[in-house]
């Protein structure tokens, strides 16, 4: 890999192409020293699949990667210029919505992109051994179903927790001078449309405790989401980092959501 990256750096020594980690890279594999060399020869995104913070969980699904070595490879790369998405898988069988909490709080605390993964059973994987696939079976076997349910979790849980990762990434993609507090920003004015519209959500989530969708009708309640569950996911959480590296205190906005 080294002497591929030489190479490119031979044919494009200026950075004029760039090259993105796609699809997933091992954390396990990389060191400052791969980095530094991956940034100096045009690759500007990493890919990395944490999956759990509990290792009894990666045990099970063979990742046994630690999570001091991923957060490492995380601050490396972050420093080095990197921009970071960080996948987890949703509602695998035997792992509590707790536990899926937390990994997701963990993640919000560092400067990566949440890239949330809905776990569906297919034929023939390792997990699915021993188990028969009837005709619904098949038509589940897609992560858009969340149809995996067990006695630690619902599909609303699931569903909650996705678009907590989106509402969360929005966070995370603000371009802050300084770190701040969420009620602060919740009362500043936003010129980008995007931005603004977010946080009126937002504010409109902490007073009513009522997510609502933003469509070309005007606002739309989600009955779907678990304003309870999120809220527990930012008290878990406590701050997000930024991709530009600035802290979000999201404290505040847990207490004033308890209080409606």
């Amino acid at each position: 890999f080294r002497e591929l990256c030489q190479r490119l750096m031979k044919l494009y020594p200026d950075r004029e192409m760039e090259f993105v980690a796609m699809n997933g890279i091992s954390y396990m594999s990389l060191d400052e020293e791969i980095l530094e060399l991956m940034f100096d020869t045009g690759f500007s995104e990493l890919n990395l699949a944490l999956v759990s913070t509990d290792r009894s969980i990666s045990r099970k699904v063979q990742r046994p990667h630690t999570v001091d070595t991923y957060s490492g490879i995380v601050n490396r790369a972050f420093k080095v210029g990197f921009k970071i998405v960080s996948y987890q898988i949703l509602g695998l069988p035997d792992e509590t919505l707790e536990s899926m909490e937390q990994t997701l709080a963990f993640n919000a605390r560092l400067p990566v992109l949440l890239g949330p993964s809905p776990f569906y059973r297919s034929p023939k994987a390792p997990i699915s051994k021993g188990r028969h696939f009837s005709e619904e079976d098949y038509v589940r076997a897609r992560l858009s179903a969340l149809a995996v349910e067990t006695e630690y979790f619902s599909r609303e849980d699931i569903y909650t927790l996705f678009v907590s990762t989106r509402i969360i990434n929005f966070l995370k993609g603000l371009t802050l001078p300084e770190s701040s507090d969420l009620n602060e920003l919740l009362h500043q004015t936003w010129t980008e449309e995007r931005d603004r519209i977010g946080m009126e959500l937002l504010k409109e989530l902490m007073h009513s405790r009522t997510l609502y969708f933003q469509t070309s009708q005007g606002k739309v309640a989600n009955r779907k989401f678990r304003t309870d569950l999120f809220l527990n996911l930012l008290q878990e959480a406590g701050f997000i980092t930024c991709q530009n590296g600035k802290k979000i205190d999201v404290g505040n906005f847990q207490a004033q959501g308890q209080q409606v």
